[in-house]
C-alpha cells in the first residue's frame, strides 16, 4: 500500500515499523485519532493493528485523516487571513469616509455659518427699514440734554460721503413734496440749493448718487406726448426710510403713484400740470381718479376733485378730441355734478372738439348742463378768462 511521501508520515511508519506495540509517539497521536475516528472505528482499528498488515492500514487511513484536518485548518486560516485583511481594507476606507465626511461636514458648517451671516445682516438692515418708517421714531438725547434721532449704520454711512448735502437736499424736496417729475424737481432744487438753473451738473451728479445708492428709482416716461418725454423718480422703500431719519416723518404720498387712475404717462402728466395750474390759482386738490357709484352700475371718474371757496369740483382733462363716441362718460359725468362739466384739455383744437362732443351726447340724452373748458397751451402763454380766472369757455345747454 502506499502512503503520502511526507516527513510526517515517514516518521509515523518508522516509528510503527520499529517496535511491535503502539510507541510512544503513536500514543501521543491518540488524542488526534479519538477526535478523527468513532470509538467503533477506533476499536476496529485497534484490532487491526494486532492482526498482521493491520498497522499499514491504520496508519494510512489515520495519515489521510491527519492531512484532510491540516489542509482544512490551513485553508481555515487562510480563510480568517483574508477576512481580516479585507476587514482592514474596510476599516482604512471607512477611516477616509469619515475624515471626508468629517471635512465635508466642516465646509457645510461654514457654508451654513456664512448663510447664517448674510441672513442676519438681512434682518437687520430689515429692521432698521421698519424702524425707520415707525412714527415718530426713537429720539435719544445727547449728554447735553439736547434730542438727537437715532441713526442706522447705512445712514451715517451716508452722512459721511462727500455729495451728501446736495443729494439729501433734493431727498428732502422729494419727501416734503411728493414730486415725481425730474424737470419740476430740479427747478425745486436749483432754487433751494442756489444753482443758477435747473439743468446743473451738481444736481444731476446727486440724482445719480440717489439712483446707485437705492434711495430712488428713475425711469423715462413712456412715449406718447409732444417733445422729449420727461424723466420720472420715485423714493425706494429705503429712499423713504433716509427721509424719516432726515426729517422725522413720513414722506408725502409720491404723485406717480396717481398713474393707476391714468390711461398713460402723457395722461397722467397732463393731470399733474394741471393739478399745478388749479394749486397756483387757489384750488385744494382733493383727489386723483375717484370713483363714484352712481346706480350700483353706471360709474363717474374724473380725473380731478379739486376745492375752492366753499365748492367741490369734478373735473376731466382730456389730451385730445379725437376719440371715438363716449356719451355715456359725459351723461354719468353730468348726472354726478348736477350738470356741471369742467373739462382741461391739451390743445385749442382739442377743446372745440371736446365741447361739440359733450353738447351732442347731452342733447340726445335731453339733459341740461353748465360746461365749462380750458386748454393748457393757452395757459401756458398767459392767457385767462374773466377775472383771471383759468377757465376760457363757458357754455350753457
Amino acid at each position: 500500500m502506499t502512503y503520502p511521501d511526507t516527513s510526517f508520515s515517514r516518521g509515523i511508519l518508522a516509528d510503527l515499523d520499529a517496535a511491535p506495540r503502539p510507541s510512544a509517539f503513536y500514543r501521543a497521536l491518540l488524542p488526534l485519532i479519538e477526535r478523527l475516528l468513532s470509538p467503533t472505528e477506533l476499536e476496529l482499528h485497534q484490532v487491526w493493528m494486532k492482526m498482521e498488515g493491520g498497522q499499514p492500514a491504520l496508519v494510512g487511513e489515520l495519515l489521510r485523516q491527519v492531512e484532510a484536518l491540516l489542509a482544512e485548518i490551513e485553508r481555515q486560516q487562510e480563510s480568517a487571513r483574508e477576512h481580516a485583511r479585507k476587514f482592514d481594507e474596510l476599516g482604512r476606507e471607512n477611516k477616509i469616509r469619515k475624515m471626508l465626511a468629517e471635512q465635508d461636514q466642516a465646509e457645510f458648517r461654514e457654508a451654513l455659518d456664512q448663510v447664517d451671516e448674510w441672513k442676519a445682516r438681512v434682518e437687520e438692515l430689515e429692521d432698521e427699514v421698519k424702524m425707520c418708517r415707525r412714527h415718530p421714531l426713537i429720539v435719544e438725547k445727547t449728554p447735553a440734554g439736547q434730542l438727537s434721532l437715532s441713526q442706522t449704520r447705512w445712514m451715517m454711512d451716508w452722512r459721511s460721503q462727500a455729495g451728501f448735502k446736495t443729494q439729501s437736499a433734493l431727498l428732502r424736496i422729494m419727501g416734503n413734496t411728493g414730486l415725481g417729475r425730474v424737470p419740476v424737481i430740479r427747478e425745486q432744487a436749483a432754487t433751494y440749493l442756489g444753482y443758477s438753473k435747473p439743468s446743473a451738473g451738481g444736481i444731476s451728479k446727486a440724482l445719480a448718487a440717489l439712483e446707485k445708492l437705492g434711495l430712488l428709482t428713475i425711469r423715462s416716461a413712456e412715449s406718447g406726448m409732444q417733445g422729449r418725454p420727461p424723466t420720472l423718480a420715485s423714493l425706494t422703500e429705503l429712499g423713504q426710510a433716509a427721509y424719516i431719519m432726515l426729517t422725522n416723518r413720513p414722506p408725502q404720498r409720491s404723485e406717480l403713484e396717481t398713474q393707476a387712475s391714468h390711461v398713460s404717462d402723457a395722461h397722467m402728466l397732463l393731470n399733474l400740470e394741471a393739478a399745478d395750474l388749479l394749486q397756483q390759482a387757489g384750488y385744494e386738490i382733493l383727489a386723483h381718479g375717484h370713483r363714484h357709484y352712481l346706480d350700483g352700475v353706471r360709474q363717474a371718474v374724473p380725473d380731478l376733485t379739486v376745492y375752492k371757496d366753499g365748492e367741490v369740483i369734478y373735473i376731466e382733462v382730456e389730451r385730445s378730441g379725437k376719440k371715438s363716441s363716449r356719451p355715456e362718460k359725459w351723461v354719468n359725468l353730468c348726472e354726478l355734478t348736477e350738470g356741471q362739466i369742467y373739462v382741461f384739455c391739451q390743445y385749442p383744437r382739442s377743446q372745440k372738439q371736446l365741447a361739440a362732443e359733450i353738447q351732442q351726447a347731452l342733447l340726445d340724452h335731453h339733459l341740461a348742463c353748465h360746461l365749462t373748458l380750458t386748454n393748457l397751451a393757452d395757459l401756458r402763454k398767459g392767457d385767462r378768462g374773466p377775472e383771471e380766472s383759468l377757465w376760457l369757455e363757458q357754455i350753457d345747454l
